[in-house]
């Protein structure tokens, strides 16, 4: 990881994730790891996720990330809705900022995410998202995210 924290110098390449989703109590309901893998060419980048369950559900998501000069992002990705905004804040923290459409009993329901990217050394980035439905909290997911291939 460079000595700066920015997202294309982070999420490039492999990468390893393992977290929790929490309820609004903060009660953890259920786990789960995923690869990653960035790749970037010049201020466009791609970050492919596929994510696995503690239930066997699987999921794959692909963002298409942008930089912006000044250490802001825009990100798009199928099941986000509109562009998603981030930019770094202060040293080693980045924030994103979007909604994302979800299937909730057999329908797309739509969720507002905080991310709070924190960088911890080189070792990796801790990753807390508050989810939130008309406003308010009703979810948080907390991920560890390091380099390298499972």
């Amino acid at each position: 990881m460079p000595e700066t924290f920015t997202i294309e110098g982070f999420f490039n390449g492999p990468l390893v994730a393992r977290g929790v989703v929490l309820d609004w109590r903060g009660r953890a309901i259920r786990r789960l790891e995923a690869t990653m893998h960035g790749s970037w060419d010049g201020p466009r980048g791609t970050l492919v996720e596929d994510f696995t369950y503690d239930d066997g559900e699987r999921a794959q998501r692909t963002w298409h990330i942008t930089a912006i000069p000044g250490g802001r992002y825009t990100g798009t990705a199928g099941d986000i809705v509109g562009t998603a905004h981030g930019r770094l804040v202060g040293h080693g923290e980045a924030r994103w900022a979007y909604t994302m459409t979800m299937p909730i009993g057999g329908r797309p329901v739509r969720f507002a995410f905080d991310d709070r990217m924190y960088a911890v050394g080189t070792a990796g980035v801790i990753n807390r998202a508050v989810i939130r439905k008309w406003g308010v909290p009703v979810a948080s997911l907390v991920l560890w995210i390091e380099r390298g291939a499972r």
